[in-house]
């Protein structure tokens, strides 16, 4: 068994979407990913204002993890051929 079909399996053992084709999320996802970008970034800039050094590093974590989520959750992943994993980023 290939990698690409060890993950599309273990994206269907965890009831994860597998799309057939490239595609965008739907606006409701998109919307709750902008949110959660805009929550962490506000919690972000609240620590920096109260010069809080090690909150403001969790803080950031969050953020940055919020924002690669977003570019991974705006990617299409592609298993209408196996052989041929495709993940496309729209940014």
């Amino acid at each position: 068994m290939s990698n690409f079909e060890n993950v599309k399996k273990f994206m269907k053992t965890f009831g994860q979407e597998i799309k057939e084709k490239a595609g965008f999320p739907d606006d409701k996802i998109t919307s709750l990913r902008y949110e959660l970008i805009k929550e962490e970034l506000d919690e972000f800039l609240l620590e920096v204002r109260n010069k809080k050094l090690k909150l403001m590093e969790e803080e950031f974590g969050d953020l940055f993890f919020s924002i690669i989520n977003y570019g991974f959750h705006k990617s299409s992943w592609s298993f209408s051929n196996t052989s041929n994993f495709d993940i496309i980023f729209y940014i």
